[in-house]
């Protein structure tokens, strides 16, 4: 049948003064806003021997500024009832407050303060730096954690997307609260910059806010998107194993480049590969779990980044079928070549997508941090608008081309964190490609 008629938010967008693009959705349903500044100083921008640079200097924002300690500004979160958060991903670093609207004047200077004044408290660096590494530390403990740190290192080595964007434990150690300081003072400025208000705001109002409390920021920047280094070509196939003595289970996942968010082919994409291991009726999972009983769940996956990407694929597997799991994984990423999604997967696939994309934009928070990506990545502002057109539109054969284009078997990096002298012989004899050792922040090891 005909599927109901999605609307989803297209934003009002117009620039400050100082050149700084907001973008609006008002929505007055409910007495409440969310409002980002999102900057292009994600982990991308870091340099080539600080990782963890970007995120860190991100975090640092919401710890105190020029005339808040972070005490007093905890105290001036918690008397508007508000909540105030900063993060860096990929591409974008943000800061988030999310209050009632009746406190917008009061949200808007704490935003601005953080954003634009940041302390970089010698105690805080401490305190944040030590948060960090035992962060890093934790992760060292889950194997699909570290799987994905190794399969990211393996794959793109010390280009930007080789990394965690916690960076690793010797850059974090290594980095000064001046090298904070300088990275926000070389990526943060309104050439860089959007404000995205979504909620209980009028268009007047957002003008005058954004005018009032960014208004005056003037930092300039030495370019708005520093060309990234050239991208390592695609791997040629190989097995990495993370030894684990005694590990029950084997995280073991296959990695390969990926796609920029802004290709045109994002739902041809997206589609094709909720068929292959995205959805729970996925050909991965059924094949893993159901059929076979390897594992709890399994699935592949997009990453998509402003120039690229990372695919993945995989699950934890009990220790002693890791060889005949990786052996069905490969099975199901040479099948979607050969056996062309069917309709019913079709079906399925597009249905699942437009029936989540309204959840999408449940909340003022979610659908800020969409709208985020559209200054991100470079998208129309009608992006989300003519997305579920763009999966109604879809034919078989433009899912079997992504497929064809964007899953390469013969490129991709297999990665196994489990009890190396239980597994390395089995996949051994699936001749998959060489096999390496590395521990677990990616670096080989001698065998």
């Amino acid at each position: 049948g005909k599927q109901p008629e999605l609307k989803l938010p297209v934003p009002a967008t117009f620039a400050l003064a100082n050149g700084m693009q907001v973008y609006l959705v008002e929505d007055h349903t409910l007495p409440v806003f969310s409002a980002r500044l999102t900057d292009l100083a994600g982990s991308a921008s870091n340099p080539k021997d600080q990782p963890g640079l970007a995120a860190f200097t991100s975090r640092m924002l919401t710890e105190g500024t020029a005339r808040r300690s972070s005490t007093q500004l905890a105290n001036d979160i918690a008397s508007i009832g508000a909540s105030l958060n900063s993060s860096a991903g990929m591409d974008a670093a943000a800061v988030v407050v999310d209050a009632l609207s009746n406190n917008v004047d009061a949200g808007f200077d704490l935003l601005s303060d953080v954003a634009l004044h940041p302390a970089f408290k010698a105690e805080e660096v401490e305190r944040i730096r030590a948060q960090r590494l035992t962060s890093i530390l934790q992760e060292g403990d889950q194997p699909f954690a570290a799987a994905l740190r190794v399969g990211y290192k393996a794959l793109y080595g010390d280009y930007p997307y080789g990394y965690r964007d916690i960076g690793t434990t010797a850059s974090l150690k290594a980095i000064t609260r001046d090298q904070l300081a300088d990275f926000w003072s070389a990526h943060y400025a309104p050439a860089k910059a959007a404000l995205v208000v979504v909620g209980d705001i009028t268009e007047a109002e957002a003008r005058k806010l954004g005018e009032q409390y960014f208004g005056g920021w003037t930092a300039t920047v030495a370019s708005a998107t520093a060309p990234l280094p050239p991208m390592p070509p695609p791997p040629s196939r190989k097995v990495v194993i993370v030894d684990k003595p005694g590990a029950p289970q084997t995280a073991l996942i296959a990695f390969g480049q990926g796609v920029p968010r802004s290709t045109p082919e994002y739902a041809a994409i997206d589609v094709m590969n909720s068929v292959l291991g995205w959805l729970f009726s996925s050909r991965i999972n059924m094949n893993l779990r159901e059929k076979n009983g390897y594992t709890y769940g399994a699935s592949s996956q997009f990453d998509y980044y402003r120039d690229g990407g990372v695919f993945y694929s995989g699950a934890e597997v009990r220790t002693d079928v890791t060889a005949p799991a990786a052996k069905e994984l490969f099975g199901e990423l040479d099948r979607i070549h050969t056996d062309a999604p069917t309709p019913a997967e079709l079906k399925l696939a597009e249905d699942s997508e437009l029936h989540s994309l309204p959840g999408q934009f449940e909340t003022d928070y979610y659908t800020a941090d969409l709208m985020a990506d559209l200054f991100s990545y470079n998208l129309p502002k009608t992006y989300y608008q003519t997305l579920p057109s763009q999966y109604l539109q879809l034919t078989p054969d433009a899912v079997e081309k992504a497929a064809i284009e964007y899953v390469h078997p013969k490129n991709l990096i297999v990665v196994a964190v489990g009890d190396r002298a239980k597994i390395e012989s089995g996949l051994e004899k699936l001749n998959l490609g060489p096999i390496e050792i590395r521990d677990e922040s990616g670096e080989l090891v001698k065998k």
